[in-house]
């Protein structure tokens, strides 16, 4: 089979997947775990596969921002699915999986060409995963945020709706938002600190809108940390600190990447 039907396939069962959970979401049709689990493997598979095929190169990995892009939402996925397990997460891939069955069709007929080999610098490589897994967290960490800001909407307002039986308790989600956030924060962490020590130079004009944006995000998200747990931040204050922070981290790696490619 060649890369253009296992893409075909691969985008068919990711909008499938998500139209299933969120016809779930609404109440109007079943969606067993098992069935999600079972279609993710076989969705992250193909995905997992063309990205191989996308980034390995002779010369090199292909680091292109929208192979980084696609590469993100994957791991994001892999994530959510074993998440699954021991949480209520699923509801999540009505959301993610749309957005990368999008990422996917883009990186096959769109795709630059950004060659670094990597294998040969391991510290750059390094870097390259802690930020792609802490980018996938925070990620993660606002489509949480998204959720619960719709179901804040909904109990405050009274409006009843099959997504509040769905979902689990309001507290239940805030506290697994901030568990989110906490391991996004770690990683984040770590892929400053390591690319303080990869990135070469970093008072350069190629670097520094990067490194403002990305300690930006950090501040942001830190500061929401203590201020859970100083002063009880929560509902409303606690989505908008997610998605601010969560959008200078998506634009200090992915806005400079698709300016500067």
């Amino acid at each position: 089979m060649n890369l253009e039907n296992i893409g075909i396939l691969t985008f068919l069962l990711y909008i499938s997947i998500a139209l299933a959970q969120g016809f779930h979401l609404f109440g109007r049709l079943t969606f067993p775990r098992w069935q999600y689990r079972v279609g993710s493997f076989l969705a992250l598979s193909g995905h997992g596969w063309l990205l191989y095929r996308y980034i390995e190169m002779p010369e090199g990995q292909n680091l292109y921002w929208l192979c980084m892009l696609s590469f993100t939402l994957w791991l994001m996925n892999i994530i959510t699915l074993i998440a699954s397990f021991r949480a209520q997460v699923a509801n999540l891939s009505s959301l993610t999986f749309p957005l990368s069955a999008i990422s996917l069709a883009l990186v096959m007929h769109f795709a630059g060409s950004d060659i670094m080999d990597t294998k040969a610098h391991p510290g750059v490589l390094a870097h390259i995963f802690i930020s792609m897994f802490a980018i996938s967290l925070l990620l993660l960490a606002s489509l949480q945020a998204i959720f619960m800001g719709l179901q804040n909407h909904l109990l405050k307002h009274h409006k009843p709706s099959a997504i509040l039986h769905i979902l689990p308790p309001l507290q239940a989600m805030e506290t697994l938002l901030f568990y989110i956030i906490w391991c996004g924060v770690l990683f984040f962490s770590g892929s400053l600190l390591s690319g303080f020590f990869y990135q070469g130079p970093l008072l350069t004009s190629h670097l520094l809108p990067k490194i403002i944006l990305a300690l930006c995000a950090w501040v942001l998200l830190v500061s929401l940390l203590l201020g859970r747990y100083r002063f009880g931040w929560r509902g409303p204050t606690a989505i908008r600190w997610t998605l601010s922070g969560t959008t200078f981290a998506l634009l200090s790696y992915f806005g400079t990447k698709a300016l500067l490619f």
